[in-house]
């Protein structure tokens, strides 16, 4: 099994006010790697953000349109949320390609509690890619900044388990103001990297290897880890869910 922690994968723009499909973000060979790493192409699982949302079949659609344009492409396509959780064990077995949408992050993590998706994803034997909050959701650890977009008061809670590794999508070294008052002082609590769009993490269950530009806040400190164009090795997995 491998796990792509992501911050935004590309798959969609916005024009004139319309969403419409875009290339995957291959800046940091994203598209390249996923490609190698999803061996199946019958049944692609979108894991929603939210029970009932009503525009998560639309972010389905164009993830799906868009890793076809990158030539990974599925049979199938079913989407799980709060319509069919009883289906959750049966498609993490089936699944060649699960992807955790973004979203609000701690709605997100209690619909998957109902589903008990933690218990039955270590069953998945295919890809799992995980974008913003799905990313965050993926983890041991969470680690969550207050943005307004979340409704959760919350910074830190259990996740899947499925890697050792917090991130911090989105990020912009730019916002001083972020850093200074938020990330810095959080990271004396929990340790977590933060990665920017187009930026990613593989977690293969062996290795955890960094692609793009990253930085690590830990103690209080911040230190960059990786630029654009590049990748290093994390560290060893130390995930014992897989």
């Amino acid at each position: 099994m491998k796990i792509f922690l992501t911050s935004d994968i590309g798959a969609s723009k916005k024009v004139n006010g319309i969403r419409l499909v875009s290339e995957l973000n291959n800046t940091n060979k994203f598209a390249d790697n996923l490609k190698k790493a999803v061996k199946g192409h019958d049944l692609m699982v979108f894991v929603a953000s939210s029970p009932f949302y009503e525009g998560t079949s639309t972010y389905a659609e164009l993830t799906r349109s868009s890793l076809s344009l990158a030539g990974i492409r599925f049979s199938k396509m079913v989407i799980l949320d709060g319509s069919n959780m009883d289906r959750c064990r049966e498609l993490m077995q089936r699944a060649d390609l699960v992807f955790l949408a973004g979203g609000d992050t701690a709605i997100q993590m209690k619909m998957f509690e109902n589903m008990d998706l933690g218990k039955h994803i270590i069953q998945c034997k295919g890809v799992i890619v995980g974008q913003s909050a799905g990313a965050l959701n993926l983890a041991t650890d969470v680690y969550c900044s207050p943005t307004p977009d979340e409704t959760s008061t919350k910074k830190y809670w259990k996740g899947l388990g499925m890697t050792d590794v917090s991130v911090e999508p989105h990020f912009k070294p730019e916002n001083k103001e972020l850093i200074e008052n938020v990330l810095l002082p959080d990271s004396k609590t929990q340790s977590f990297i933060a990665i920017t769009d187009g930026s990613y993490i593989i977690d293969d269950g062996e290795k955890q290897t960094i692609y793009g530009e990253a930085y690590k806040f830990s103690n209080g400190e911040m230190k960059q880890l990786c630029s654009n164009g590049n990748n290093i090795v994390l560290g060893a997995s130390k995930s014992t869910s897989k």
